[in-house]
Formats: structure tokens, C-alpha cells, sequence
């Protein structure tokens, strides 16, 4: 079951990144431009799995933060806490690395974009394969993890989208405040 997750995380997700950098006109994204940030994905997983275990240390260990109070508001908010906002900040810190190594060849905000979705394409990636059990018998567990899995997953995606987008934005606004205002549109 997981090998099929992991197939049509590929797929789904390769083929969209793939569509997105075909419709960069007038110049397309080289390869260094397209692989770095899918690089810097895989490591944003690791990052933010080890942010966790440390998060985790700070707040009184990992057995208190797994299996301590039960409760929906607790889960939530571990969830959240331990999941979410390491997981975030790790790629928000690899798309802010990606834009510095390629700060010459980013020329506009779709380029930004293109780099928020190969870093959530690569944390995806990484996800997937890391949490994978495979080779295991599908259970009934089995298939609401894939369900969950196949939610997330174009989620990281998304979000690194919507970061990426914000700060391309930011970027290309302060450029050219001066020639239109700063609160008029900004080109894509």
C-alpha cells in the first residue's frame, strides 16, 4: 500500500512540477534552478524531524509529549506543535536558503513559486519514503494513513507555494514601490 502512496505521490506531484516549469515563459528555469530546491526539501524533512525530537526534549521528553494527556485539545495541540510549525519553519528556512544560492537567476515571483513547490515537492518525497512501511499487508490503518498521506502531501506543497508567493512578492514590491506606489499590483 505504501509503495502505491509513494508511486502516486511521484507521479502527481512530478507531473505538476513538471507543468509549472514548462509554462515559465520567456526563459526557462535551468536545471541547478529546478534540482537545488528539491534537494533542500529532503533535507527540510530531516531538519524538521530533528526540531521535533529537540522540541520534544525541551518540553519534558518525547514519552510525555506522545503519550501524556489524551484529550482532543492536547492532541490538537501537539499536533500542531510538533508536526506543523517544525515542519513549516524547516521549509521556510530552505526556501529561504534555495532563494539565497540562486538570488541571480530568481527574475520574478512565479520563479519564487516554483521554488516553494520543489521544496514541499522534496519534503513530500522524503516524507513519504521515511514514514513508508514497505513490503507490509494492508491493514485497515493501512489505508486511512494513505487517505491522510495523500491530503498532506500536495499540502506541503501548497503551503511552501502561498510562503514562496509572500515572498516573492515582498521581494519584487519593495523593487519597483517607487515606480508604481506601494500598493499597486504586482506583476507575475
Amino acid at each position: 500500500m505504501d509503495i502505491l502512496a509513494a508511486a502516486m505521490t511521484i507521479v502527481i506531484l512530478g507531473l505538476l512540477y513538471w507543468r509549472m516549469i514548462r509554462r515559465e515563459t520567456p526563459e526557462r528555469i535551468g536545471a541547478v534552478q529546478a534540482l537545488v530546491p528539491l534537494a533542500l526539501g529532503v533535507v527540510s524533512m530531516f531538519m524538521g524531524g530533528l526540531a521535533t525530537v529537540l522540541l520534544a526534549k525541551a518540553l519534558g521528553g518525547m514519552s510525555n509529549m506522545i503519550s501524556g494527556n489524551n484529550g482532543f485539545g492536547s492532541s490538537l495541540f501537539r499536533s500542531f506543535l510538533m508536526a506543523g510549525v517544525t515542519e513549516e519553519t524547516a521549509k521556510l528556512l530552505m526556501i529561504l536558503l534555495a532563494l539565497a544560492i540562486l538570488k541571480s537567476r530568481v527574475k520574478n515571483v512565479y520563479e519564487y513559486v516554483l521554488i516553494g513547490a520543489a521544496v514541499g515537492f522534496g519534503f513530500a518525497l522524503a516524507e513519504e519514503f521515511y514514514y513508508g512501511d514497505f513490503g507490509a499487508e494492508a491493514s485497515a490503518e493501512d489505508y486511512v494513513s494513505l487517505v491522510a498521506r495523500m491530503i498532506s502531501v500536495p499540502a506541503h506543497m501548497t503551503f511552501n507555494m502561498v510562503m514562496a508567493e509572500f515572498l516573492g512578492r515582498a521581494r519584487f514590491g519593495r523593487l519597483t514601490a517607487g515606480a508604481r506606489g506601494l500598493c499597486g499590483p504586482v506583476d507575475f
